[in-house]
């Protein structure tokens, strides 16, 4: 029992004691009787016993005063009368005497000084609260444990935006119990119910050690309730921070993968980026600006940026410079990947040891209507970029590929499975000993041109979200995970290797965009609609890891996967390179369209897969 509890107990047996023994001594001096000390001391128990049983029947001690409802008080009511009429006859029984007018009194009496002192309680506090210069939410807690009891001090502060009701366990030992003064509400299965009956506007996420199977569900039925969800992160960012208010976070939409986040070995990347001259082609871009901030963490000797949007690049380098100060020898250069001659003199000056090739246009609808840049600048810069590599001795190459190169309907997919296959014909050159892999995974979420700040941005002006059709799959990972996938398999490459994540089972895009709209507080359909626009040109309705010809092999992470590849004539290739570039340099779309097809042979631009199901997809 907390200290505020058991002072409260004594505060109304000080009063319910005064009236009653008041009232039945006025009542025996009226009639020229007297009640002895022991009498008055039997009667004190009794009233106090039933009192105590009947307030704790009713959760008059679980109830929090100062957000009292017209229930709360009805409680009060019902269980002073009960009191009241069980005791009387016992008095009256023990006193010998007629006492009935003066307990129907006191209890009359005390319930109103007991229930005007929590009304007047309850307005004080409303007024309080008023005058503050933020509205409380009003907030439930999920999780009953050691770091829901240690916020609850810091969210109960004077500072705090959250006005914590009580929490959700299902732990079966403290149903119906009390934690620092707050009851718990319920198990997790109740969150909707809870959140409706005491007008719940957050809800906190306060389980940091939960598996992920638990942590979907219990995210679900919050999302059910429609309140703002917020969340403590995960144990190992939290121990020793006695700070616990400062790390609640808003709930962002990548906690829902459905897995668990990806792990990498420390140790391997490490060894791979430690003192070494680092290059990364695109380093101002999603994938590689998080690279050069991972990268940055491993002492590279210097590291390197090319890219070719100066605003992009300007800001990656700045962010590095605050952070890293002059520890990290880091040079951006603006140039396209396609520049052969200005990429020798770069190599030439910097001698890069690792190259991590992130530059590409990967925009699906726009390579569609140009199809010629994106053999210029995808298969060209990668070109450039892996010849001159061998050329100055680079020790590995490491390329991002993507799902959308396995059995291509679009442009650009096409063209990053002719960059996978270019990479290997470059491999094989006379002379050249640098380690070439290649990286496939799937959608990356919070990317530039990735659904989510599309979806965010369409929230913001009041919806609808647009999404192209309501059985559309794809496979998603966080940009921190492409990124750490990247490292191990630059760490793990030996040589020809196209790696590949297990990301789990895929998702509906149509599910992102519900979820995205509870966490922004709507209610999907009703709050902000979302229409279904059809297919894009190019698009699949769900995407592949693997080409059916592949084989894959297990690695020493248990998250990544080798695809074996199919053999092809890469003297012929390498031909077919060439020719393919300088019809695009020429700006020859039709003789571009027919070189990816015949590069390409799983490429299929004309296919309508609307209905094809993917078997190896969990439904």
């Amino acid at each position: 029992m907390t200290k505020r509890k058991l002072l409260l107990r004594m505060y109304d047996l000080l009063i319910i004691f005064t009236v009653y023994i008041s009232m039945i001594e006025f009542y025996h001096a009226i009639n020229s009787a007297h009640i002895s000390f022991s009498m008055i001391v039997i009667c004190t128990l009794i009233i106090a016993s039933v009192y105590m049983v009947l307030y704790e029947i009713f959760g008059i001690y679980r109830t929090v005063w100062r957000y009292a409802t017209q229930t709360d008080y009805f409680k009060l009511l019902i269980s002073s009368v009960l009191a009241g009429a069980i005791i009387a006859p016992l008095l009256e029984l023990i006193l010998e005497q007629s006492v009935t007018t003066g307990i129907i009194i006191g209890d009359f009496i005390s319930l109103l000084i007991l229930m005007s002192i929590r009304m007047m309680y309850n307005i004080f506090e409303m007024r309080k609260r008023a005058e503050g210069e933020k509205e409380t939410k009003r907030t439930l807690i999920v999780g009953g444990g050691w770091t829901a009891k240690n916020l609850l001090p810091q969210l109960m502060s004077r500072t705090s935006e959250y006005t914590p009701l009580g929490f959700v366990d299902d732990d079966k030992e403290i149903r119906g119990r009390n934690i620092s003064g707050l009851p718990v509400l319920g198990t997790t299965s109740d969150i909707p119910k809870i959140c409706r009956e005491h007008s719940i506007k957050t809800i906190i996420f306060a389980i940091p050690s939960i598996n992920t199977e638990n942590e979907r569900r219990i995210m679900k039925l919050c999302f059910q309730s429609g309140c703002e969800l917020k969340r403590l992160p995960h144990i190992d960012d939290i121990i020793n921070r006695k700070n616990l208010y400062s790390e609640i976070k808003a709930v962002k939409i990548e906690d829902l993968l459905g897995r668990e986040q990806l792990k990498f070995e420390d140790k391997n990347v490490s060894a791979l980026i430690k003192g070494r001259v680092v290059l990364i082609t695109g380093g101002g871009g999603s994938i590689g600006s998080e690279l050069s901030r991972q990268i940055a963490k491993y002492a590279p000797k210097r590291l390197l940026i090319i890219d070719n949007y100066e605003n992009n690049a300007y800001s990656i380098q700045q962010e590095l410079i605050r952070e890293y100060g002059k520890k990290l020898l880091i040079n951006v250069e603006i140039f396209s990947v396609c520049d052969r001659k200005r990429m020798e003199i770069f190599f030439d000056k910097y001698k890069p040891n690792i190259v991590f090739h992130a530059a590409a246009h990967k925009h699906v609808p726009f390579m569609e209507t140009t199809p010629e840049q994106a053999i210029k600048n995808n298969v060209g810069g990668t070109l450039t970029c892996a010849e001159t590599a061998c050329k100055y001795g680079v020790s590995k190459f490491i390329m991002i590929s993507t799902d959308k190169a396995v059995r291509p309907t679009n442009i650009m997919g096409a063209s990053k499975r002719i960059c996978e296959k270019t990479i290997r014909c470059v491999a094989k050159s006379e002379n050249c000993n640098t380690e070439f892999a290649a990286v496939r995974f799937g959608n990356v979420l919070g990317s530039n041109g990735s659904v989510i700040p599309l979806f965010k941005s369409q929230i913001k002006k009041g919806g609808p979200l647009t999404v192209t059709d309501k059985n559309v799959i794809r496979y998603f990972m966080t940009i921190p995970e492409a990124v750490s996938l990247v490292m191990e398999a630059g760490s793990l490459a030996r040589g020809n290797e196209v790696f590949i994540l297990d990301m789990g089972d895929p998702m509906k895009i149509v599910d992102l965009a519900e979820n995205l709209i509870r966490l922004s507080g709507y209610i999907p359909y009703k709050d902000i609609d979302i229409v279904f626009t059809g297919l894009r040109p190019g698009e699949k309705m769900y995407e592949e890891l693997l080409l059916q010809s592949e084989e894959v092999t297990t690695t020493e992470s248990n998250k990544i996967y080798i695809g074996k590849q199919k053999p092809f004539d890469e003297q012929l290739f390498r031909i077919d390179i060439d020719t393919i570039l300088e019809y695009a340099h020429n700006n020859e779309i039709p003789k571009v369209m027919e070189m990816i097809k015949k590069m390409v042979t799983s490429f299929d631009h004309a296919k309508n897969d609307k209905n094809t199901k993917n078997k190896n997809i969990k439904k």
